[in-house]
């Protein structure tokens, strides 16, 4: 090893540190390589390629800004002459190999071909609101939704019989009736009653059958529903438990005797958390057949820097949910990072604290309710 990546070496060490990612050195080099390899790109971006959540990757950002590294354009970010020297001591050769036509997903799906089933998706999506993101809500895009059900229909699962929501707060649910014939059942378990009046519109208004049932996950699924369905769609919570008890919930509906198959959406975590959640589905039975990175999007969700992977899921028999009965551990991310938040009023300049302890939880709750002082809806964050 030569003085030059000696040193180098050593100022990763310390940004490491300062930055506690699990990664390590590995995780900054491959931040340094993104960096180098598409200049001038949004942090968002940077995120996406890293595989980072967005705060981690600003935190990495400012440190390369104050060691000369990295410096910030008119586009986004980059890599100083500094940055770019030091990449080349680590590594002869980055460049990407990328697909430009799928975007690495591996598929095409032709979403121009579909644009009326889009519209009237757009249409009653739109009737949502914001998203509860204290209960992890963040909406995909309606091009996601119509993905998923492109991909389903590659893998031959549209010509089951019954389909089943984890939650739908995407409102999947209600494209995908216009990909089923009308005998073939879709049901929607959600806690969030908001999805039940937008889903009874779409019904009335396009004779379809979609079935809502207001449940919490935190307890098991009705019997009446165990054991009948033979596909299932869930995005759970942005943690561990959240993906066990999702899918865990997945496979009692599921049928017991020939098991069924599960699309699970979720974000990408440090490698030993992911390794934990591989464990936990393997010793639910579940085979992962299909891992696709950055194929969903969403609107906003910056702490997944918009994105997530899908995940095809065959259960095999015996399905063994390790979560059962009644859960009452923490579960949302909130649970976890409980942190409050202080906005300040654009009108009367008050201050407004929030937080999963406080009358007011999130940002969205504070619109919607309006300035306790003036009732004005518009605030920044302190």
């Amino acid at each position: 090893m030569n003085t030059n990546r000696e040193e180098i070496i050593k100022q990763i060490n310390e940004i490491t540190k300062k930055v506690k990612i699990k990664e390590g050195i590995n995780g900054i080099k491959r931040f340094l390589a993104v960096l180098d390899r598409y200049p001038n790109k949004p942090i968002k971006f940077v995120a996406q390629k890293s595989g980072f959540p967005t705060p981690i990757s600003v935190a990495i950002k400012n440190e390369l800004i104050k060691i000369g590294w990295c410096e910030k354009t008119p586009k986004g970010n980059k890599l100083s002459f500094t940055g770019i020297e030091a990449v080349k001591e680590l590594t002869k050769v980055n460049f990407d190999l990328t697909c430009k036509e799928c975007d690495g997903i591996g598929f095409i799906f032709e979403e121009n071909k579909f644009e009326k089933e889009l519209e009237k998706f757009k249409y009653y999506a739109s009737m949502r609101g914001a998203p509860k993101t204290v209960i992890d809500q963040s909406f995909a895009t309606a091009e996601t939704n119509l993905r998923r059900i492109l991909f389903m229909n590659h893998n031959y699962d549209l010509i089951k019989d019954n389909y089943a929501f984890i939650g739908d707060s995407d409102l999947t649910s209600l494209l995908l009736s216009q990909f089923l014939k009308n005998d073939q059942e879709i049901v929607v378990f959600d806690i969030d009653q908001r999805l039940k009046k937008i889903i009874d519109i779409y019904n009335k208004d396009n004779s379809t059958n979609i079935k809502f049932v207001h449940h919490d996950f935190r307890n098991p699924i009705p019997r009446s529903y165990q054991g009948i369905f033979d596909v299932v769609l869930t995005d759970p919570p942005y943690t561990r438990p959240g993906v066990s008890l999702f899918v865990s919930r997945a496979l009692e509906i599921l049928n017991q005797s020939i098991g069924g198959v599960i699309y699970l959406s979720f974000g990408q975590k440090p490698p030993q958390e992911m390794l934990k959640i591989q464990k936990d589905l393997l010793a639910m039975n579940c085979l992962v057949t299909h891992i696709l990175p950055r194929f969903n999007k969403y609107i906003g969700a910056q702490i997944l820097a918009g994105e997530s992977v899908l995940y095809r899921l065959e259960t095999l028999p015996p399905l063994t949910p390790i979560i059962k009965g009644q859960y009452l551990d923490k579960l949302y991310t909130g649970d976890f990072n409980p942190k409050n938040r202080i906005y300040v009023c654009i009108n009367c300049k008050n201050e407004i604290t929030i937080g999963k302890n406080k009358k007011i939880k999130t940002i969205e709750e504070l619109k919607e309710f309006g300035c306790p002082y003036c009732k004005n809806n518009k605030f920044k964050k302190r």
